[in-house]
């Protein structure tokens, strides 16, 4: 036996139906945008650091990705894994976009003037900073630390990145 619900409650169980759907579909389609800071689920973003560090696996490229640092709108990560800094900018279609901004280290070195990097007992880099501009530029500040006999030398380098990848360097 069949049970007959009221034409009107039918209707309303077809659009909410119909709602749902268009709901999860939604949810689908955003969620390789919808990135936080601390979770890093976007397949499109692993694609494109397994494409720099091939030897590591997706959860061990996931925990450095989760250690790097996301401008305020989450278009653009800076990471540092295995000496190499990289910034992930994010693209229309939901890719990203991987510029290898590594020189900033060496950059950073030659502001000290003291030697090159072998000279010291340690050399680390970070991204420290994002600046939020008005003109489509990308603006990270990379903080090199050296250390030599138990002193530490600071120096920082801001970076400017077009949308395409150009690094523009001082």
């Amino acid at each position: 036996m069949k049970m007959q619900f009221n034409p009107k409650f039918n209707i309303l169980i077809k659009l909410l139906n119909r709602m749902i759907r268009v709901i999860f579909i939604l949810l689908l389609a955003a969620s390789p945008t919808l990135l936080s800071a601390g979770e890093v689920e976007s397949s499109q973003l692993l694609q494109s650091a397994h494409r720099i560090w091939p030897q590591f696996s997706n959860n061990d490229l996931s925990k450095h990705l989760n250690s790097g640092l996301w401008n305020d709108d989450k278009t653009a990560l800076a990471v540092v894994i295995s000496n190499s800094s990289y910034v992930f900018l994010a693209q229309a279609e939901g890719t990203f976009l991987a510029v290898n901004i590594s020189r900033v280290e060496d950059a950073n070195l030659g502001k000290l003037g003291i030697q090159n990097k072998s000279w010291y007992d340690r050399v680390e880099t970070i991204p420290l900073k994002w600046e939020d501009r008005k003109d489509k530029l990308f603006q990270v500040t990379m903080q090199t630390s050296a250390w030599k006999n138990g002193k530490k030398y600071t120096v920082a380098e801001l970076l400017l990145i077009k949308n395409n990848g150009t690094v523009l360097w001082r």
